[in-house]
């Protein structure tokens, strides 16, 4: 029966009974509103409640409870609409706009909703060509949204317009991991460390300066403790480089392994030392000093100083080695160029004994010299006394 067919009343009918529509087809159908008609015509013999007026609603008022009152009203002050609306506190907290698609919100079997999609698979499943979720913080007026894709997942800030963090489709597992212990994982799922990253060949980690300045790696601590450390697949330590206040030390396995050290006061190396008899060859006793001849022909045969060994071009040196040679035949050089000195003293004093001796003869052939002019002017003296009276 519809109550459309009923002969409108001039005031309002009261039932002291239960109103019951029972009937079979369209028998069982009420139509509700001013616009309800005799034999009114439903969509469908499935819709038993039909409201139809200029504006629809239905309100459901809890005379036991203080809580809030709830209207569902459609099509309000002019628009194409579906709402729910608290009654109480004026909030609609539920709506559908004209031309929504199918499944906009679905509420599956298991909870789950699905946002275009009629079959969630998940406690929220989206479905669209393009999905995003967009999040608007109306107090401070910022936006973020997240989207997913054929381009990938990432995160705008549509305000800055910028995307901080972007993952590409094909991205491999464990590209990023961040674990309860805080540690960061990349392209690991068991990071060691605060920054673990793990992968196949040699670029690991690629520093970039995007303004040209200086790329700088920075270690930040009050204790001189500041290391890099190389380790073995079993985590052992095998090398170390140390960075205190004053110096850079490589270390071995330990700290008490000190290989090089750099500070203000040079390179020390605590590798190979100099080559024996190191500042021995100063002692006559320890070591003999090589024969200058011989030792000039085995340089010159071998074709490099016999302490400091062949060094080809190209070829990687042995700096400590190379430095324990050149300091020994520094060493015997200047045993050389004593002993050259010694020599070219020698000779300047014989060369100045020499010239004295000659300067002493040259003195003794002048005296001579005028003793023999005296003798030959007695002589003409003599002859010229002698000759007139020979005439």
């Amino acid at each position: 029966m519809a109550l459309a067919s009923l002969t409108p009343a001039s005031a309002d009918q009261v039932f002291g009974e239960d109103v019951i529509v029972n009937g079979a087809g369209s028998a069982d159908q009420l139509c509700l509103g001013d616009n309800c008609v005799e034999n009114e015509t439903f969509p469908s013999s499935r819709i038993k409640l039909m409201i139809k007026d200029d504006e629809t609603g239905l309100e459901f008022q809890d005379i036991n409870s203080d809580d809030h009152d709830w209207t569902i009203t459609t099509n309000r002050d002019n628009h194409n609409n579906f709402r729910i609306e608290n009654r109480t506190s004026g909030e609609t907290p539920f709506g559908i706009v004209e031309n929504a698609p199918s499944s906009s919100l679905v509420v599956g079997r298991s909870g789950h909703i699905g946002l275009g999609t009629g079959i969630p698979r998940a406690p929220l499943h989206i479905a669209s060509g393009v999905p995003y979720i967009r999040i608007d913080d109306t107090s401070y007026l910022h936006s973020w949204q997240i989207d997913a894709g054929r381009f990938g997942f990432f995160l705008t800030d549509r305000n800055a317009n910028t995307q901080p963090l972007f993952v590409d489709d094909g991205a491999p597992g464990s590209a990023l991991t961040i674990r309860d212990t805080g540690n960061i994982g990349l392209g690991t799922f068991s990071p060691q460390g605060k920054l673990h990253t793990e992968g196949d060949g040699h670029q690991i980690i690629y520093f970039e300066s995007a303004d040209a300045n200086a790329v700088q790696v920075r270690f930040r601590s009050d204790s001189e403790n500041r290391r890099i450390l190389a380790v073995d697949n079993d985590d052992n330590v095998k090398t170390q480089m140390q960075f205190k206040d004053d110096a850079i030390v490589f270390l071995g396995e330990t700290v008490a392994q000190e290989w090089l050290r750099v500070d203000a006061t040079g390179i020390i190396t605590a590798g190979p030392t100099c080559g024996s008899p190191c500042d021995a060859v100063f002692d006559p006793e320890a070591f003999e000093v090589p024969d200058i001849q011989e030792r000039a022909a085995q340089m010159w045969e071998a074709k490099h100083l016999p302490a400091i060994g062949p060094t080809k071009p190209g070829a990687p040196i042995n700096l400590t080695e190379k430095m324990g040679g050149v300091i020994h035949e520094l060493e015997v050089a200047h045993i050389y160029i004593e002993k050259l000195h010694e020599r070219l003293e020698a000779q300047k004093t014989r060369k100045a004994s020499l010239a004295d001796r000659v300067a002493q003869q040259a003195s003794r052939l002048a005296e001579q010299t005028s003793r023999n002019a005296a003798l030959e002017a007695c002589l003409d003296a003599l002859e010229a006394q002698i000759r007139p009276h020979g005439d």
